[in-house]
């Protein structure tokens, strides 16, 4: 399995909204993943969002019924 971290954010471009989701960290140790998780949880800011994932590996991904994904909206950080 691989771990990874993923911070949500919403940013305004031009004064349009923007949502951001980017992979921040990447282990195969589930314990590693969870203690860093923990770790960026306190310095996080107050309008990110963070969240852990699992896959397997040498996964097509698109054939999964769920894959690692972030859906928001402007609400979800209001």
């Amino acid at each position: 399995m691989i771990y990874l971290i993923f911070s949500a954010y919403m940013t305004s471009n031009n004064k349009l909204p923007q949502g951001i989701a980017e992979v921040i960290f990447v282990s195969t140790n589930e314990a590693h993943a969870q203690a860093k998780l923990k770790d960026l949880q306190v310095v996080a800011q107050e309008d990110s969002y963070l969240a852990l994932y699992e896959c397997p590996l040498d996964t097509d991904l698109s054939t999964l019924p769920h894959y690692p994904s972030i859906e928001f909206t402007n609400s979800d950080f209001q």
